[in-house]
């Protein structure tokens, strides 16, 4: 796993749930339209929640690291001036 560290405990934070996140959706699927439902069966069944505290806070930071990732990777889609596309 990539290891971005800028000494800034938010951003930090940050940078790690967008990195879980990102391989989390890697394992559904690389094209966007990811949905919540798959992202949680995933986000349970990868065993990610095992190695974590798996409390309602590291889920929710998760979803929402999902969420804006999916939602760039839609909005993308719809610009298409970027050439290749993002994958997750």
């Amino acid at each position: 796993m990539i290891n971005l560290k800028c000494n800034v405990k938010e951003l930090d934070d940050e940078n790690m749930d967008l990195i879980q996140a990102s391989a989390i959706l890697e394992n559904i699927s690389n094209d966007p339209g990811v949905t919540a439902n798959e992202f949680l069966a995933e986000l349970i069944n990868s065993g990610a929640l095992a190695d974590m505290e798996a409390d309602a806070s590291m889920i929710r930071r998760l979803t929402l690291a999902a969420v804006s990732i999916e939602t760039m990777m839609t909005l993308e889609v719809q610009n298409d001036e970027f050439g290749e596309p993002t994958v997750h």
